[in-house]
């Protein structure tokens, strides 16, 4: 049985990264000039997953306004979440609250100039790929 949980975590994680690169996608295209929803079309990306990164983008600066969330499934997720897009944040050296203006930008409240659109797709792209490398298998090395 434990291989099977062990699949599902695996599942799990590979949905997330996979829709994480289809809004990275989303946001790149609308920093080229193509509308939201053409974007959305070309990307299979829903208004529900626009929620869905919203909500767990205004969880990750605990300061935020939208921090905590009322589900609980988006607080667990976004705690697992929460270093990838830290470390972005870190290595990229912006702020943390940048994390709230993109969820806002997801939510349709504020627009989004094409530098933040850049950045944006940047660390939802970055997030994705550190959640597909962790799923590769790891060579052992032998010490002799």
């Amino acid at each position: 049985m434990v291989l099977i949980g062990d699949m599902r975590k695996k599942a799990e994680a590979f949905a997330i990264s996979s829709k994480l690169k289809g809004l990275a996608q989303v946001v790149l295209k609308s920093s080229e000039g193509k509308s939201l929803n053409d974007a959305m079309k070309l990307e299979y990306v829903t208004q529900e997953d626009f929620e869905w990164i919203s909500a767990i983008l205004g969880q990750v600066d605990f300061n935020g306004p939208n921090y905590p969330h009322p589900n609980p499934e988006i607080v667990m997720l976004a705690t697992s979440l929460r270093p990838r897009f830290i470390g972005k944040a870190i290595s990229g050296n912006f702020p943390i609250s940048f994390f709230d203006t993109a969820s806002e930008y997801f939510a349709g409240k504020v627009k989004m100039k094409t530098e933040g659109q850049r950045t944006l797709y940047q660390v939802l792209n970055g997030v994705s790929d550190a959640i597909l490398s962790e799923l590769q298998p790891h060579p052992v090395c032998d010490p002799d």
